[in-house]
């Protein structure tokens, strides 16, 4: 049995998006679909299970799945091949899984639809089974419990135990690492690794030229809905002929630190509003102390913070890396005062923002005016609300931050700031983006644009602190690369410090001064990009770096141009 495709073009009214495609899926064999976002990588893989838009029109001169013609197929014709015959894995296993359903119940479903002979008891077992195979621990357990309550990679992994349920032939992996920590990417890798060793075909979909670099037999290049390049995937990772697919490949996150050099208007700029009298040695955010524990169900508890400590000057990076659940997203929910510590304190700019407050800070909480003099206590959000613009959130998921009908003017003016049109245009300039772009939404943006108009909403009022929380893990290598040049640029022309939150080692090598290592809460290891990432001292540290395809990241298969 073979999934074949040829002649494959998408259009949405009169816009084509994809454009006479073509590939044959073998069992046993991979082939990835790679290029920038908005290239029709998804769509072209989706076609292959019928799961395209409705207000797309479909046209192929041969979509074909063993001996199933499938391009007049109904919906009715393409459940009896969903899931039995080609299942699909998603990027989003948050959004693709029940909230509402326990995991084992999800997992159960294709099972229900493909074989309904089975006794309860009977899709229990197999349910267990098939979370051993993926390596998900205590299976019992986690049967049990709801989506919300597993990491992001357990949930991956229950997706991909949905996925093999019925016993599939082929298996459609969209984008199935992206937003994973490096040791849960490593597994979720490896499991797929053996899917394919066991016989079943992998159509991958990805940005990632790792995951590219360690499933493919062949590889398609796609740009503006067409196919560009394609190859066995060694040649075309050694040697690209086009120059989309060199792209992509000197995009790639490889920790070689990006500097002033590398962008080309990283210069001063009188208009930024930067307090050129702040000492650099004089730390714009200190924590000390910051633990957070979270009731477990059933009882118990954990730290997700433990006894953190930080500071952070003026015009530098604080890299903070880790793999799912160490606590890295806490650590910024309690920095943004977001979320209220059960031990520790922040100060910001030198005045406290977060924690109890001793006697001698409680005079600066309280403007000076002798409130609660003598006494300790926490510092009120009535306190912190003038200063909210002084410390600025960066989020993963730009587009979920938006309110969808607001256009790009109204959310930039949504920060605490509250420019002005002109503002704004500057603002939008700064973060390279059209003006014009202002009275466009979300949805009509693409994922790095829609990433830049977050920063320029941070920015907006003059922060003094970005907190920037995976903000590029979900963006395209190339986009990607556009994005972190953006913050080192930022940087340098405003003055502002960031903490850059990511699971990603090579993009947090490239552009940190120091690194932050946490695992269970705890900060296990800390220290300048080039020690830490040099000489590592925590065998966690070690693992992390292990994870990785090689030291700096690129597979060694690929060839990086320039190198």
């Amino acid at each position: 049995m073979v999934i074949e495709i040829d002649g494959l073009t998408i259009r949405f009214g009169r816009r084509t998006v994809v454009e006479d495609i073509g590939f044959t899926l073998e069992p046993g064999r991979c082939v990835a679909l790679v290029g920038e976002s908005g290239a029709g990588k998804s769509l072209s893989a989706r076609a292959a299970i019928g799961l395209v838009p409705e207000e797309a029109t479909v046209h192929a001169t041969t979509l074909r799945i063993g001996d199933r013609e499938l391009r007049a197929a109904d919906d009715r014709a393409w459940q009896h091949v969903r899931g039995r015959t080609v299942a699909l894995v998603t990027q989003d296993s948050q959004n693709a899984l029940d909230p509402l359903r326990r995991v084992g119940d999800e997992i159960a479903e294709p099972l229900r639809i493909h074989e309904p002979g089975l006794t309860v008891d009977e899709r229990r077992e197999r349910v267990l089974e098939l979370m051993t195979r993926v390596g998900i621990p205590a299976p019992g357990t986690r049967a049990l419990q709801f989506p919300g309550e597993l990491s992001g990679g357990l949930r991956q992994r229950a997706l991909i135990a949905s996925a093999l349920a019925a016993e599939p032939s082929f298996i459609i992996a969209d984008e199935p690492t992206t937003a994973l920590d490096t040791i849960t990417r490593r597994l979720v890798l490896d499991l797929l690794a053996a899917r394919k060793r066991e016989g079943i075909g992998l159509l991958v979909v990805s940005h990632d030229l790792g995951v590219v670099a360690e499933l493919a037999d062949e590889v398609l290049v796609l740009r503006d809905g067409r196919v560009v390049e394609r190859g066995a995937a060694d040649d075309v990772l050694r040697a690209p002929a086009h120059e989309e697919t060199r792209a992509l490949l000197a995009a790639v996150p490889d920790g070689r630190r990006i500097t002033v050099h590398d962008v080309a208007d990283a210069v001063d700029d009188p208009a930024s509003g930067a307090d050129d009298t702040t000492s650099d040695t004089e730390p714009v955010l200190v924590a000390r102390g910051l633990r957070k524990g979270y009731a477990l169900p059933g009882g118990g508890a954990v730290d997700a913070v433990a006894d953190v400590y930080l500071e952070l000057r003026r015009g530098t990076t604080l890299g903070v890396v880790g793999e799912s659940g160490s606590g890295k997203s806490t650590l910024a929910r309690l920095l943004l005062a977001i979320e209220e510590p059960d031990a520790g304190t922040v100060h910001l700019g030198g005045e406290p923002w977060l924690g109890r407050l001793g006697a001698a800070d409680v005079g600066t909480a309280t403007s000076g005016r002798g409130q609660g003099r003598g006494r300790v206590r926490a510092v009120r959000e009535r306190d912190r609300h003038r200063r909210r613009g002084a410390i600025q959130l960066v989020q993963q998921d730009a587009f979920g931050s938006f309110d969808p009908r607001w256009t790009v003017r109204r959310i930039v003016r949504e920060s605490p700031a509250r420019p002005d049109d002109r503002r704004i245009d500057e603002l939008l300039r700064l973060v390279d983006l059209d003006p014009a772009l202002g009275s466009r939404r979300p949805w009509q943006l693409s994922g790095g644009q829609r990433q830049r108009v977050a920063i320029a909403r941070a920015i907006a009022s003059d922060p003094s602190v970005l907190v920037a929380d995976e903000p590029v893990s979900a963006l395209d290598a190339t986009v990607q690369r556009t994005v972190l040049e953006l913050f080192v640029r930022l940087r340098e022309r405003l003055g502002v410090a960031i903490v850059f939150i990511s699971h990603d080692l090579g993009v947090v090598e490239s552009i940190s001064d120091e690194i932050l290592v946490m695992q269970d809460g705890e900060v296990v290891e800390r220290g300048p990009v080039d020690r830490v990432v040099g000489a590592p001292e925590h065998e966690f540290t070690r693992r992390l770096l292990a994870a990785r395809s090689t030291e700096l990241g690129v597979p060694s298969r690929v060839c990086v141009p320039g190198e």
